[in-house]
C-alpha cells in the first residue's frame, strides 16, 4: 500500500519484568508416572529418567528452579517469554519429555497379574 499520508503506531503488549516470575511445582514421582520407563529397561531393572537429567533440561529451558532432595521436587520459576504457553505442571513434563525425545520411553502398556472387577456396565457391554 502507497500512502504517504498513512501512520500507524505499534503497541506491545508484554509483562514486564518488573512483574515477579510464577512459579510451578514439578515432582518426580508425577514425572515417572506421565512419561512412564525409559526404552533403557530391561526385564531385571525398570529405568527412570534421572533427577540430575531433569536439572539439565530444566537449565537448558533457561528456568531458574530449586531442586528439594527431600522431596524430589523442584520450584520452577517461568521466564515471562512461556508464562503463556507453560502454566502447569504437565506443561514442564511435556518440555522434559520433547527434550528427552517420547521414542526414548516405553510405550507399551505393563502386564496386569490381576484385571479389575468387571462393574455392571462392562458386563452388558461385553
Amino acid at each position: 500500500i502507497k500512502n504517504p499520508t498513512l501512520r500507524s503506531k505499534l503497541i506491545k503488549f508484554m509483562k514486564t519484568d518488573d512483574e515477579p516470575l510464577k512459579s510451578v511445582l514439578l515432582r518426580y514421582r508425577k514425572i515417572n508416572e506421565t512419561l512412564g520407563p525409559t526404552t533403557q529397561t530391561n526385564r531385571n531393572n525398570i529405568h527412570y529418567i534421572s533427577p540430575d537429567v531433569i536439572d539439565s533440561y530444566l537449565k537448558r529451558l533457561n528456568f531458574e528452579f530449586f531442586y528439594n532432595s527431600v522431596e524430589l521436587s523442584w520450584q520452577v520459576k517461568i521466564p515471562h517469554l512461556r508464562s503463556d504457553d507453560i502454566t502447569r505442571e504437565i506443561d514442564l513434563i511435556e518440555e522434559i519429555g520433547r527434550l528427552h525425545g517420547f521414542n526414548n520411553f516405553l510405550t507399551a502398556l505393563p502386564k496386569l497379574k490381576k484385571m479389575g472387577v468387571e462393574d455392571l456396565s462392562y458386563k452388558t457391554r461385553k
